[in-house]
């Protein structure tokens, strides 16, 4: 089965996709080509147009010249031809018949400034009387050419033959010995048609070829910028992984050194202030510091234990060890209480970046802090899917919706969406269908190597 223009675009798109390079001279081709096919049809349109203008300014120029031209001029002089002296009709018709003859006149007709017909082709005119209109005469006092064509209203309602697509031409001579006179040529619109048709072949191509070299030409300097774009592009994406992965590295660091450090040595403190409290005399000044220790051993685990969730947030050691799915739901478990219910759906066989897997995590943990905190939600959905390059992470809760005069982008959520657009992904965050709201992100699957 013969594809359809569809699917040829579908697979042309297809192919473009890749570097800036191939993308941006793949639209600059298609964009050319419907760039050349629109001023194309606009350059035939309009220069049909203007040759047949030209045309019917060269079919008036034509008549004016042999209107006024001395061998007309001296046959029209003499007299004898208003009084119908077979002599000077001959000397008009001897002068006229090349003009005849070769088809540049359909006919000719003169006629005096009353509209009695002097002369004309068609010898049963002669004698005749023709309108004359305002407008006309006018012009036998001013002497200026007027042209009528086959659909202008003003043109005498009885053309000569059986056509009615002839160009009117009617040339005043009113300075001719004896009164004015007019010289009318009727002028074959088919003749003009051909050479505007004539015209429009030589001069259009030569436009269409002179865009065509003109998008050559600067197809070199689109292909230059489109490699510099591409080069910028791979330095950017060189950059922002090696920052991300800096990052991860760094948030590992801080929490290996918190948990070696600092968490051990307050862990010890904690497990050694029991001994102290037992090492108390039973008296009223004994008792009084055992509170005061049990107080400031209640504090530091409670310190402790922010401290500890502190570095499991950091970066869970384990994340790539149990897996995603398994991470996200322990994650969730921290985040459950009497009030908040969550549901965690990884889809299987996920193929991710060891630090976009680390990104993941962080958008959904940053999503349930402020769902935990903000929402006033009883149930959240946090859904983690790929496709095809692209890894979906959709948070969802029933809570109290986003608020219109609340810009509900804390500190964190605007980290989390400067990183996420340096990846060239993106964050949205709405109102969901049925109530509460949800954040959707896309960021890439695989990181540039």
């Amino acid at each position: 089965m013969a594809a359809t223009p569809s699917d040829w675009f579908r697979r042309t798109l297809e192919l473009t996709r890749g570097s800036v390079v191939r993308v941006s001279l793949a639209r600059f081709v298609l964009l050319s080509a419907l760039a050349l096919l629109v001023l194309g049809v606009g350059i035939r349109t309009a220069g049909r147009h203007i040759a047949e203008q030209q045309a019917l300014e060269e079919a008036t120029a034509r008549a004016k010249a042999v209107g006024k031209s001395k061998s007309i001029g001296s046959a029209l002089v003499d007299p004898g031809l208003r009084t119908g002296d077979p002599d000077s009709m001959q000397r008009v018709r001897k002068a006229l018949r090349p003009r005849l003859d070769d088809g540049i006149f359909a006919h000719v007709v003169i006629f005096d400034a009353d509209g009695q017909v002097l002369w004309s082709d068609v010898h049963t005119r002669i004698g005749k009387h023709v309108t004359i209109d305002p407008e006309l005469r006018e012009a036998l006092h001013t002497g200026e050419v007027l042209r009528r064509t086959p659909d202008d209203e003003d043109r005498r309602p009885d053309p000569l033959g059986d056509k009615d697509n002839l160009l009117e031409v009617l040339v005043p001579l009113p300075a001719t010995q004896g009164g004015a006179v007019v010289f009318e040529a009727y002028i074959d619109s088919d003749r003009i048609a051909d050479e505007r048709n004539i015209i429009a072949k030589k001069t259009v191509p030569i436009a269409l070829i002179g865009l065509l070299l003109f998008q050559l030409a600067i197809l070199p300097l689109a292909w230059s910028l489109a490699r510099r774009i591409d080069r910028a592009r791979r330095d950017q994406a060189d950059l922002v992984t090696r920052s991300l992965r800096a990052w991860h590295e760094e948030r590992r660091r801080l929490a290996q050194d918190l948990h070696d450090g600092v968490v051990q040595d307050l862990s010890a403190v904690s497990y050694s202030l029991p001994t102290v409290t037992a090492a108390l005399p039973d008296t009223p000044e004994g008792s009084a510091a055992r509170h005061t220790v049990d107080r400031m051993t209640g504090m530091l685990q409670q310190d402790l234990h922010a401290l500890r969730t502190m570095v499991l947030d950091l970066m869970p050691t384990d994340l790539h060890e149990i897996g995603l799915a398994t991470a996200l739901a322990t994650l969730a478990d921290r985040y459950i209480d009497g009030s908040l219910d969550i549901t965690v759906e990884v889809e299987e066989g996920l193929d991710l970046d060891e630090d976009v897997t680390g990104v993941v995590y962080r958008v959904v943990r940053e999503g349930l802090r402020n769902v935990q905190k903000h929402a006033r939600a009883g149930h959240a959905r946090v859904m983690v899917s790929q496709d095809a390059d692209t890894v979906v992470v959709l948070l969802t809760d029933d809570g109290r919706g986003l608020e219109p005069h609340e810009g509900d982008e804390g500190f964190g959520l605007r980290l989390l969406k400067a990183m996420v657009d340096d990846l060239g992904g993106a964050l949205d965050l709405f109102s969901a269908p049925g109530g509460g709201t949800a954040m959707r992100v896309r960021v890439p699957a695989r990181l540039p190597e």
